[in-house]
């Protein structure tokens, strides 16, 4: 016996796919309108004292507040190898802007901020091809996240990220391969590498099942590697030392717990002496950095030297997830 859907249901469906196109191509306008006016040049933008009032340090910003302030970095501030400090003020003022209005009336800053940040990924990108051959020379936007965020299913109504986020792996940021990521904020900046479950990224009981086997029969193996990475690293990935492996074990399932599974999984022991590992989702290791690494010259190459000494956690370990 057939049944058909009453009217209201169709209707009801068109309604939420109009929604849904529409909260899209909110996004994706904004984002072409932020393009096009890099493009159009600074004759578009109104250069008045009066709407763009300059502070002691000689930043102009448009706006209704009268804390910190910030202005447009001009052309001959970038760098390809390195980040202007002045676009990452951007983001801070975000921060304490974080609506509509004050980034519209803004814009011209965000699209320095984030032609600054743009230039340096793709220099980062070019010196960590040199260290992992898995990672493609791919257009910038394959790498990089938007900063709009999708409020539809949120608690956190902000219409903006306050920070700058890339995914390097063997497909860009999309794709279910490990590989490296970083964030810069106005205050910090984390490196990290590994298989983190986000975007489409498959954390199903299969997608783990060859390193949670070996894990199972013998996990020094495992441990050993982390150990290994921390003493290449100077110490620099956990705050344990790389003789404490105890230490650096404990470290690395506080990161990656927030991923980590309710229940053992099926096929293997409740008691088992490292079942927390058995039951984790997420796979990665990360260090902050500090910013003015990213403000020196070739401040990309030494980025990409540091997210190297990560290398063989993602081509030896992860390549199985």
């Amino acid at each position: 016996m057939t049944t058909k859907r009453s009217k209201y249901f169709k209707k009801k469906k068109e309604d939420e796919e109009s929604s849904s196109e529409s909260q899209d191509s909110y996004s994706d306008a904004s984002y072409k309108d932020n393009s096009s006016s890099e493009q159009s040049g600074s004759g578009s933008r109104p250069q008045s004292e009066t709407e763009y009032p300059e502070s002691e340090d000689g930043i102009k910003v448009k706006r209704r507040r009268t804390d910190s302030q910030v202005s447009t970095p001009e052309r001959e501030d970038y760098s390809p190898g390195s980040m202007n400090p002045k676009s990452l003020k951007f983001l801070e003022l975000l921060k304490d802007n974080n609506n509509r209005e004050w980034f519209n009336e803004n814009k011209h800053l965000y699209d320095s901020s984030r032609k600054d940040y743009e230039s340096f990924i793709d220099e980062l990108v070019h010196n960590l091809t040199q260290y992992d051959t898995e990672v493609p020379e791919l257009p910038v936007k394959d790498f990089t996240f938007r900063l709009y965020r999708d409020v539809r299913f949120s608690h956190d109504k902000t219409p903006y990220k306050t920070h700058y986020a890339s995914v390097f792996s063997r497909t860009g940021k999309k794709g279910p391969f490990a590989g490296y990521y970083i964030t810069i904020s106005g205050e910090s900046c984390r490196i990290g590498a590994g298989y983190f479950p986000f975007g489409d990224r498959d954390t199903s009981q299969r997608k783990f099942q060859v390193l949670r086997d070996e894990i199972a029969q013998d996990s020094s193996r495992f441990k050993s590697r982390l150990t290994k990475i921390q003493r290449n690293s100077g110490d620099a990935i956990f705050t344990s030392s790389h003789q404490n492996e105890q230490g650096i074990i404990e470290e690395f399932l506080a990161v990656n717990e927030f991923a980590a599974m309710k229940r053992c999984p099926a096929g293997y022991e409740k008691t088992h002496p490292d079942v927390k590992l058995l039951m984790l989702k997420s796979f990665i290791i990360r260090r902050d950095i500090d910013l003015q690494i990213l403000y020196k010259e070739g401040g990309a190459m030494i980025v990409a030297k540091l997210m190297a000494e990560m290398t063989p956690w993602v081509s030896r370990f992860c390549s199985s997830c």
